[in-house]
């Protein structure tokens, strides 16, 4: 089923939001000129019944001998008004006068009507805005007046006047309908302008949508759209270049495997040249299952989906990370020396900053070689939480230090005599980036060697990723 689009659900809420608005004028003013157009008419009917009690009262002032009947058919007969219905009754509700006629008239009954009040009478066979209005008036002594007219709701000229008005309520509905289409259409102009653009938009580096929407929101719905195709473009950036140093590495190692497997199948008769392929392979088989997993705890570490968030003591993972390496040293090397208080704890994820820590002992132990005093120092700089490791190594050229942080970066000096994937310390920084830090690399001052530093927020404090260096935000 296809869906309404938003023109034709806004013309439609503007359609019935129009028809209600005319609804409610129509019985808001209709309601209102039948109670205004009622009120007058009940009283005239009064002031008629008062001026006649009057003039009833004057006649017997002026010739006494006349009885009150007498002196109300005088009094009636000096009203020449049409249309309307006036009988004066006694006090026991004897007829002692009338005047004119209305079609339909049936008087009410005695008891119908109090002092002052006013009734409607129908007739059978009238409608609901035909029929007689009638009020009622107790003249000074016995006698009262009743004063009737015809429904000044049913009289044909105010219906006329009720139909024009709701007939001119109904054009002007038309007319906002047609005129509310044709601004609606307009205002959404832009709207579709953003679709066609989005719609013509590529892979091209730097694109965006550039229609320029006046109106606020959709202004800042154009920006917003921008700033994600901004960050879609950096990952098929990243991506891009992930796969092809990746590729890269990965055909380098599977060839030298062929040409190890290929010498292998060569010398097969020679045993000891035979033992000497087959731990060279199995050498290069741990290379490249160490270079996988490094390629997969990098995507790991760079992915878009929520980071597991925990506590952390980086003091335990200090301690956890030396003892991990004394035993991979074994007995051939200085113990590391780790400097940290009990506690300092972080937020992020356990396993991500242990691998980083794991990195960086890792780093200063392979370049500073087998016989590097190695140091990990773990301390509280304001709201920061520092970790240093530091090796008594050679040290890291002055030209390759802003290097080494790079994917499948390897100094060349030592590309040789060392091997590696160029991903440990790559690694180590988007896990420090991940968790809102950074690092930074230079001489260490107490050991002679290399110092690689990692921070991340202490727990509790706020990160700000615009106050890293530029290394750190590229």
């Amino acid at each position: 089923m296809r869906s309404r689009s938003l023109l034709g659900q806004l013309l439609r809420d503007q359609v019935l939001l129009a028809l209600l608005s005319a609804v409610v004028l129509v019985l808001a003013g209709t309601g209102a000129t039948a109670i205004l157009l009622r009120k007058q008419q009940d009283d005239m009917l009064r002031s008629l019944g008062r001026s006649l009690c009057h003039t009833i009262a004057e006649e017997n002032r002026e010739e006494s001998s006349k009885s009150p009947a007498e002196a109300a058919q005088e009094a009636l007969g000096e009203v020449a008004l049409s249309d309307l219905r006036i009988e004066v009754e006694d006090a026991v509700g004897k007829p002692v006068a009338s005047s004119g006629s209305l079609d339909g008239w049936s008087r009410p009954a005695r008891g119908a009507l109090a002092q002052g009040k006013c009734t409607t009478r129908r007739s059978r066979g009238q409608g609901p805005l035909q029929g007689s209005r009638a009020c009622f008036e107790q003249c000074k002594g016995d006698l009262r007046i009743l004063v009737a007219a015809s429904n000044i709701h049913g009289r044909s000229d105010i219906r006329l006047a009720v139909k024009v008005m709701s007939g001119t309520l109904l054009v002007l509905l038309g007319t906002a309908a047609l005129a509310g289409r044709a601004l609606i259409r307009r205002r959404l102009q832009p709207l579709q302008r953003l679709a066609s653009a989005a719609a013509r938009l590529g892979t091209i580096p730097g694109s965006t949508l550039g229609v320029g929407a006046e109106p606020s929101e959709l202004a800042r719905l154009e920006s917003s759209i921008d700033h994600l195709l901004g960050q879609l473009q950096d990952a098929l950036r990243r991506e891009k270049r992930f796969t092809q140093e990746a590729s890269h590495e990965l055909r380098t190692s599977l060839t030298v495997l062929r040409a190890r497997v290929e010498g292998l199948r060569a010398r097969a008769l020679d045993p000891d040249r035979l033992a000497v392929e087959t731990g060279a392979l199995i050498a290069n088989l741990d290379a490249l299952d160490r270079l996988v997993e490094a390629l997969l705890l990098l995507a790991r570490s760079e992915e878009d989906a929520e980071l597991p968030r925990s506590t952390v003591n980086l003091c335990d993972l200090a301690r956890e990370a030396a003892q991990a390496r004394r035993e991979a040293d074994g007995g051939g090397s200085p113990a590391l020396e780790v400097v940290a208080p009990d506690e300092i704890l972080v937020a992020g994820s356990e396993e991500l900053l242990g691998r980083a820590l794991s990195n960086l002992v890792d780093n200063a132990r392979k370049f500073g070689g087998a016989a590097a005093r190695i140091r990990i120092h773990v301390a509280r700089e304001d709201s920061r939480a520092c970790v240093s490791v530091e090796d008594s190594g050679p040290g890291i050229p002055a030209e390759s230090r802003p290097h080494v942080f790079e994917r499948f970066f390897r100094d060349p000096s030592r590309r040789g005599s060392i091997q590696g994937t160029g991903l440990g310390l790559a690694v180590v920084r988007s896990i420090a980036l991940r968790h809102h830090g950074g690092v930074s690399t230079g001489g260490s001052d107490a050991l002679g060697g290399e110092a690689v530093r990692m921070w991340l927020p202490i727990l509790g404090s706020e990160a700000h990723p615009q106050s890293l260096s530029p290394l750190e935000r590229s």
